[in-house]
């Protein structure tokens, strides 16, 4: 709140017809405020972000003066739009920004169960923090100084979809590692070696061996596709 009344005592020292000799509340030289609106979106909605500098020009060459702005994991929209008055003897930089994020940055966490990590453990609701917004200030030699950092609300991103009510119809449908009592493989070996044993015609015991590892693996796969169908259920 007190950054707020800084911020807006600096608009009315900028609006016209203001007294020149107006400046910052308790003799500051230099304030910010940030902000993000909406403070609760959900996913994939747009976001926009302010930054208000507001800078005593006795103090402070504006033209050396920025916000070095990030805004991970959301990514600006129509890039970063700045804009800057002076009057009375303060500088105003304003600097805003549309962000949305479409990646999994903006998602809660999945959290781990028996079946492995699962689409419905993830919550509905998760809490996003921005990177601080730095003001720097850039000295004769080149070099830019850190002035003030200050941080953005958090922000929470609500998910689109309702896991509680869709429930196991959105689990990961990726199948289990097949498990065999004896690898179809092994058993094509097997079978062509007790054939040479037997000294029976290898062309039949081959096909015949085939066959059966072919079948084995398909009712493998069945067993795995039902078990992915039944999650779905």
């Amino acid at each position: 709140m007190r950054r707020v009344a800084v911020v807006a005592a600096a608009a009315l020292a900028l609006a016209p017809g203001a007294h020149a000799a107006q400046g910052l509340p308790g003799g500051r030289a230099l304030a910010v405020e940030v902000s993000l609106s909406p403070s609760t979106h959900l996913f994939g909605d747009a976001v926009v972000a302010r930054v208000d500098l507001v800078a005593d020009a006795r103090e402070f060459d504006p033209g050396r003066l920025r916000a070095a702005l990030r805004f991970a994991p959301y990514s600006p929209s129509g890039g970063i739009r700045e804009e800057r008055r002076s009057a009375g003897g303060l500088v105003h930089i304003s600097y805003e920004a549309t962000l949305r994020c479409l990646h999994a940055g903006c998602l809660a966490p999945r959290e781990q169960t028996a079946l492995g990590a699962q689409e419905e453990g993830r919550a509905e609701r998760h809490t996003v923090r921005l990177p601080p917004v730095n003001v720097l200030y850039r000295g004769a030699d080149g070099l830019e100084t850190i002035l003030l950092t200050e941080h953005f609300p958090p922000v929470q991103v609500v998910s689109r979809i309702n896991t509680s009510a869709a429930g196991a119809s959105i689990a990961s449908v990726a199948p289990p590692p097949p498990g065999y009592r004896m690898r179809p493989e092994r058993l094509a070996v097997l079978a062509l070696a007790a054939a040479a044993l037997l000294g029976l015609c290898p062309a039949t015991l081959l096909a015949r061996a085939l066959a059966a590892a072919a079948a084995t693996r398909a009712r493998a796969r069945a067993r795995r596709l039902e078990r992915a169908a039944r999650r779905r259920l």
